[in-house]
C-alpha cells in the first residue's frame, strides 16, 4: 500500500485546505520543519485516519475557523494498493461521520493492524517512573501492538487483553470463569504475545546490525498469571 496524496482541511494546525503530494519515487519519506508548523498534526491526522477504519474517532478541529465553517474538518487520503498500481482509491474521514465510510476500507483495516505510530511522549514513558527495569507492557499491548494479530487465535492482541482485564476486574468471580481465563492465558494469550515479542527482537537486532551498532536488545516476558478476582500478575515486559 502506498499513500500518494493527503488532503487536510480545518484540522488541528491546518486552517483551510492543504495538500501533501507523495506520488514520488523513493521508499521512505521524512517530514521536517520548525516547531508549530504542523508536523505533529500530520502524524495525528494519519493516526486518526487509520483508526477510523475500525472505530469512531473525534477529529480535533482547528480553533481559528469561522463559525460558518464549523464541523468541516476533513482528512482525505489517496492510496494505491502497490507502487506499480495504476488504480488510486480515495478515502475521506469527515468530522461529522467520525469513521471512514467505504466498501474498500478493508485495505485500511489491514494497514491499521501493522501501523507503527510512536511519538516522543510515548518514548518518554519508557524512562519516567522506573528505578531498575523499564516495563513496556502497557506501551506495547495497549498502544504499539494493540491491533497486531495473535497467530494462536487470529484476534487482535490488544482486544484480547481488554477482554481478559474486563473478565478479571469487572465480572462476577466464579470457579468456571477462573478456569476459563487461566486456560486462555496459558494456551492462547501468553504464547501469542511471546511470538510477537520474538518477532520484534529479531527485526530490531537485524536493523541494529545493519547500521553496525554492537548492541543486542531483547524483550523479557514470562507469562501473565490469573490468581483470582482482580488479581493478575506477570503483566510486565522488560527491556
Amino acid at each position: 500500500m502506498r499513500i500518494t496524496d493527503i488532503e487536510i482541511e480545518n484540522y488541528r494546525a491546518f486552517y483551510g485546505k492543504h495538500h501533501l503530494c507523495l506520488d514520488k519515487d523513493g521508499k521512505n519519506l521524512m517530514i521536517y520543519g520548525e516547531n508549530g508548523c504542523g508536523k505533529s498534526s500530520i502524524y495525528t491526522a494519519l493516526q486518526d485516519f487509520l483508526k477510523a477504519s475500525v472505530v469512531k474517532v473525534d477529529l480535533e478541529e482547528n480553533i481559528f475557523i469561522q463559525p460558518s465553517h464549523k464541523n468541516t474538518a476533513l482528512i482525505k487520503v489517496d492510496i494505491k494498493e502497490s507502487p506499480e498500481s495504476s488504480k488510486t482509491i480515495s478515502f475521506k474521514l469527515k468530522i461529522a461521520d467520525k469513521e471512514i465510510i467505504s466498501a474498500d476500507k478493508v485495505l485500511l483495516v489491514d494497514a491499521n493492524k501493522v501501523k507503527g505510530f510512536f511519538d516522543y511522549r510515548s518514548l518518554l514513558r519508557t524512562h519516567i517512573g522506573y528505578n531498575d527495569k523499564v516495563d513496556v507492557f502497557n506501551i506495547l499491548v495497549n498502544n504499539i501492538l494493540y491491533n497486531s494479530i495473535n497467530r494462536f487465535t487470529n484476534k487482535e492482541i490488544g482486544l484480547e487483553w481488554d477482554e481478559i482485564y474486563d473478565d478479571t476486574f469487572n465480572k462476577r468471580y466464579t470457579v468456571r470463569r477462573h478456569k476459563a481465563i487461566e486456560n486462555y492465558l496459558n494456551e492462547k494469550f501468553n504464547p501469542g504475545l511471546k511470538q510477537l515479542l520474538l518477532d520484534i527482537d529479531h527485526d530490531t537486532n537485524t536493523f541494529m546490525n545493519y547500521f553496525g551498532v554492537n548492541v543486542k536488545t531483547s524483550l523479557e516476558f514470562d507469562k501473565v498469571v490469573y490468581k483470582g478476582r482482580r488479581n493478575l500478575s506477570g503483566d510486565h515486559i522488560y527491556i
